[in-house]
């Protein structure tokens, strides 16, 4: 398997069947870039949470499609919401962006 955001955020949102999510499971014992897109992806799903009811909760969805947003957008959006979950200006940022604004 290679690495595939869209994968890591329907395990987070229990979307796959038991057979994909173990396979995505196995992927990210040996992919440390994917293992910590997965603990974003599970920390902006936490903060989701926490809003009220009927507040938009498509701001992931903004950042990882560029359907919605368009590929010139999608870069300052993955930088803005790296910010926003508590990343400064660095290596592991920078590593952080080049997973989703790929």
């Amino acid at each position: 398997m290679k690495c595939d955001v869209e994968l890591l955020s329907a395990l987070v949102d229990g979307d796959l069947s038991a057979r994909k999510a173990a396979r995505v499971r196995a992927h990210l014992t040996g992919c440390a870039s994917c293992g910590g897109a997965l603990a974003d992806l599970e920390t902006m799903k936490r903060g989701l949470g926490a809003l009220p009811d009927g507040m938009p909760r498509q701001f992931g969805d903004v950042v990882v499609c560029p359907h919605v947003a368009g590929e010139e957008w999608r870069r300052p959006l993955v930088h803005a919401l790296l910010h926003l979950v508590g990343y400064d200006h660095g290596p592991e940022m920078e590593a952080r962006e080049a997973v989703y604004a790929s």
